[in-house]
This record gives C-alpha cells, sequence and structure tokens, in this order.
C-alpha cells in the first residue's frame, strides 16, 4: 500500500512538472469531416433519456473527432491527453513551437490555454449540523413524508476524491444495495484503490456523497435526501497541487457520465485564478458564462444534452480582488447554489455573489452550509433527486424553473442568495403544476428613506400571535432588481419595524417570517 502511495505522487508530480515546462492547451478543430450525424455515437440509455425528454436525438456533439485531425497532431509530436467530442477539441501539452505549428493547421479553429484553480473546502466537523440545519431549510421532511429518496435516479459527483467512502456508516446502505455503479479516476487512470486517498482533502468527495445520500441506519438519521439513487463517482482534481489538468478532467468525466445515461450531476469544483504566469489567470470579468470552456461545455450539457448540473457557486465572496461565482458556476444552465448563515437566511460571508454584469441571475438558489458552498449543492442535488423520482420526465429547464421558483425569495432574486431556498413541499407541487403561483410576497412602494412596518400588520405576518421585540425581520438592499448593496435584519421596536432605506438602493426585499416583500423606493 505504501508503495502505491509513493508512486501515485511521484508519477503526478512529474506531469505537474512537465506542465510547467510545456503549457497545456485545449486545440479546437473547425468540424469534424465527413462522419455522418445521424449514428449511434452514444448509448442506447442517452439515446432513450433524449427521447423521453423531446431532445434532438442525434447530435453533432456525439460525433468522434476526425482522426485525419489527430494524426496530423501526433505528426508533430503531440500527444493528446483528453479528447471532447462536445467541444470538437484535445487538450495537449505543447513547447511554443509546437503552438506555432498547430496554430498554422488549416483544421485548427484555436487554440485556448487551460488556466484553472480548485477552490476547496475545509471538511464540516459536525455533519449533525449540516443535517438538522440544511435539511430543515428546505423541508426535507415533505420529501420523505411523499416516500421519495430519488429511486432509480442516477446521480453523477465530480469531486476531489471519495476516502474512506466504502467504510462510512452513513454510506453502508448504497454499497450493501449495490448502488455505487460505477467510479473513474481521471487523475490516475490506473488506480486501483480508488477509496484510498493522497492528500488530507481526498475525503472531500466522501462528505459530499454523504450530504447527497447519507442516512445512519442505527440512528434512523437522515443526512442527505436522495438515499436511494444510484451513484457514478468520478475524481478529477488534485487536493493540494494546482496543476493545469482540472478543467479538461472535468469536461472528460461530464461527457462520460453522459455517456452512461447519467442527467443528474453534483460538482464542488469551481475555477477562478493563481497561477505562475498570470497572463494565463482567469479574472472576475470573465465570469460571463462565455469565457471559460467548462462554462461553454456545460451549456452544451444543459441544452443539448438535458443534463442538470448542480455546481457550488464558490467560497470567494471574503475576496474584495474577486467576490464573484467561479466558473461553471457561472453558466447560465448550470444551477449554482450559494451558502446561508445559521440561524437565518442571509448570505453567509464567504459565499461567492452572482456579477452585476450578468443578464441572468447567479447563484440561482442558496441554503445552509457551515463550511463552503460545496456542502449547500449536494442538499440541492438530493432534492432534484426526489424530484426526479415523482417525474422522470421533467426536462433540465422545468427542473431549473422549479428548484428557483420554489425559493422563498421567488420572485425576488438577488445576486446573494439567488431565489433564497427552495421549499421542498412547494418544489412538489410545482411538479403537478410547473404553472402554480405562490401567494406569499407582496410588492410595495415606499416614499421617502423609510418604511414601516405597523405592528398590525406584523401581527399578520407572524400569524396573530403577540409581537416580542427577539422578532427581527431581514432585509436585502439592492441598487436594481438584483444586485445587493446591503444584507442585515432589523429587530422589531415598540410593536413595529423601521426600515432605512441604504444610499443608492432602489429596492429592498424584506423577509419577514417567510412573508417576502419587495420595496420600491419612490425618489
Amino acid at each position: 500500500m505504501k508503495i502505491f502511495f509513493a508512486l501515485g505522487v511521484y508519477s503526478l508530480g512529474l506531469v505537474v512538472q512537465m506542465g510547467y515546462a510545456q503549457n497545456r492547451y485545449w486545440i479546437c478543430f473547425k468540424d469534424k469531416g465527413n462522419l455522418p450525424v445521424e449514428q449511434a455515437w452514444v448509448s442506447e440509455q442517452t439515446l432513450a433519456n433524449r427521447q423521453m425528454l423531446g431532445l434532438e436525438i442525434y447530435q453533432e456533439t456525439d460525433v468522434p473527432l476526425y482522426q485525419p485531425y489527430l494524426k496530423a497532431l501526433q505528426s508533430l509530436n503531440i500527444q493528446p491527453i483528453f479528447h471532447s467530442k462536445w467541444l470538437n477539441a484535445v487538450s495537449a501539452y505543447l513547447t511554443p513551437e509546437q503552438q506555432k505549428q498547430a496554430e498554422q493547421m488549416p483544421f485548427v479553429k484555436e487554440i485556448v490555454p487551460i488556466t484553472t484553480r480548485f477552490l476547496p473546502t475545509k471538511m464540516p466537523k459536525n455533519l449533525g449540523i449540516e443535517y438538522t440545519t440544511a435539511l430543515m431549510q428546505v423541508q426535507a421532511e415533505q420529501l420523505k413524508k411523499a416516500n421519495l429518496a430519488a429511486r432509480h435516479v442516477k446521480i453523477g459527483i465530480i469531486d476531489v476524491g471519495f476516502e474512506g467512502a466504502h467504510k462510512e456508516m452513513r454510506l453502508k446502505h448504497v454499497f450493501r444495495e449495490q448502488r455505487l455503479i460505477q467510479t473513474r479516476d481521471f487523475l490516475l487512470p490506473n488506480n486501483k484503490y480508488f477509496f484510498i486517498g493522497e492528500t488530507p482533502e481526498d475525503d472531500h468527495g466522501r462528505d459530499v456523497w454523504t450530504l447527497i445520500a447519507g442516512y445512519n441506519e442505527e440512528e434512523g438519521t437522515y443526512f442527505g435526501m436522495a438515499t436511494k439513487a444510484e451513484f457514478y463517482l468520478a475524481r478529477t482534481d488534485h487536493g493540494i497541487l494546482e496543476s493545469r489538468v482540472e478543467e479538461d478532467n472535468w469536461i472528460a468525466a461530464v461527457e462520460w457520465l453522459d455517456s452512461l445515461g447519467v442527467r443528474l450531476v453534483n460538482t464542488s469544483l469551481g475555477y477562478t485564478n493563481g497561477f505562475d504566469d498570470k497572463n494565463e489567470n482567469y479574472t472576475p470579468a470573465d465570469m460571463n458564462g462565455k469565457t471559460s470552456k467548462v462554462s461553454q461545455f456545460a451549456q452544451i450539457a444543459a441544452d443539448q444534452k438535458g443534463m442538470i448540473l448542480v455546481v457550488a457557486a464558490g467560497n470567494e465572496g471574503d475576496n474584495p480582488k474577486w467576490r464573484v461565482v467561479s466558473t461553471p458556476g457561472d453558466c447560465e444552465g448550470v444551477i449554482s447554489v450559494g451558502a446561508t448563515k445559521h440561524n437565518e437566511r442571509t448570505k453567509v460571508s464567504y459565499s461567492s455573489i452572482g456579477p452585476e454584469f450578468l443578464d441572468y441571475l447567479k447563484p440561482n438558489v442558496s441554503c445552509f452550509s457551515f463550511n463552503g458552498t460545496s456542502f449547500s449543492a449536494p442538499i440541492i442535488t438530493g432534492l432534484i433527486g426526489c424530484l426526479l423520482e415523482k417525474n422522470p420526465k421533467l426536462t433540465q429547464k422545468q427542473v431549473r424553473h422549479i428548484v428557483e421558483k420554489a425559493g422563498h425569495l421567488y420572485p425576488y432574486g438577488n445576486n446573494y442568495l439567488g431565489y433564497g431556498v427552495p421549499q421542498a413541499g412547494f418544489a412538489l407541487e410545482l411538479v403537478e403544476n410547473i404553472n402554480k403561483e405562490k401567494h406569499n410576497h407582496l410588492y410595495l412602494k415606499a416614499s421617502g428613506n423609510w418604511f414601516v412596518l405597523s405592528e398590525m400588520y406584523l401581527k399578520q405576518i407572524f400569524k396573530g400571535r403577540v409581537i416580542q421585540d427577539k422578532d427581527w425581520v431581514i432585509f436585502f438592499h439592492k441598487r436594481n432588481p438584483w444586485s445587493v448593496i446591503k444584507q442585515g435584519k432589523v429587530k422589531v421596536d415598540d410593536g413595529r419595524v423601521l426600515i432605512k432605506r441604504e444610499k443608492h438602493a432602489q429596492y429592498t426585499t424584506l423577509d419577514a417570517n417567510g412573508k417576502i416583500i419587495e420595496l420600491i423606493w419612490l425618489d
């Protein structure tokens, strides 16, 4: 066993060192030669999924890469590492000379540097806290009452590593019932010890998996909602080394999952910056859903393949030089998930916010996590797994709409929490009738710089009970319908709540005991 660890770390170190001498790139092709589109290039399960969802059955992105193009690259001694049918590209290490030669080939469309950085989060010290708060926030008991547990739903998890998962008592039921279907290590393809780690971060995927499917049989305690799903695990990132391999590992993993008929995928991985060559780093302005290859790829997965990608929004909220979501959480087609505080539905400081320049809302939704958005995304994945058990024919867009509409802030979302914490009970109602409307929100006009919630109004909000000074109302002051300037809470004072307008605020969303009030300030 020790020999394996030594060889594994040493061989990976060689790859990383070579990556610094020869930078890694995507080599994108202009076309796929003369290969036919209308041919079964993917599995029968994948084709059946498309037929069920009304997607195009035969797609050009399924067609393999054109072999003469690959042979031409090999003539330059360029050895592709990963092939992406969807991007019509290969990744490879290139010397400056090889890069110039490849750019001159008539079939090469562009050559793009691969620039990535994995943003790991610390493991939760007490998964019980994650369970009791996060699952209560999303009303997980409603799924249990409906006897939903993501039966027959295939879920993919893309993460750092799954160290010790085979010994994790909260996952014992998954192994016993043989619902772990396949695993694949994209860092060490010949790895025979998938559940043995190399770094302190390699148990990250295990804890993510626990928050999707965990159940303590001895205590009868649930840690996730998708306790009966089927699972496919992919390791794509090294827990410590910041190499240039992770982004195309991630892309290869998503293609692999799609080829197996997996529609629902959870990923904790986000990419920003942090490389020696600063010219190749992403910038916050690049988080536009279009610049990075992973976001371009994720949009193909959503639009063409019908895949539902649940992505951690990122943990850069406290970083004044970044703050915004990481890619692929910036992609319009994915469901990116932020994190709320333990005792209130406001953004926890570390949770990344949505860029103000986007014309769509990010993150999409949020829920509690004490240790990073990596541990809020699995809660939403479990919820979606249950929705798919109830109706397997839900399309990617329908799922995204249901999850957003079930958010407690809907329709008044913001770039801190998206549409807020999804409520499982209403989500189930939306599965039955996607046009069903919520009736817990108001739209009011406020003049001047103050708005008063009177005692009479508060009694209606707090359902007639005696209003106490410990009661409070959450606010989100916004410069426009989405962009938050400031969040916080105001306590009841002398039987009423005074809301002071923040400078430059044009809108303010109030969360008063679940009653959502949208104020528009009149100048």
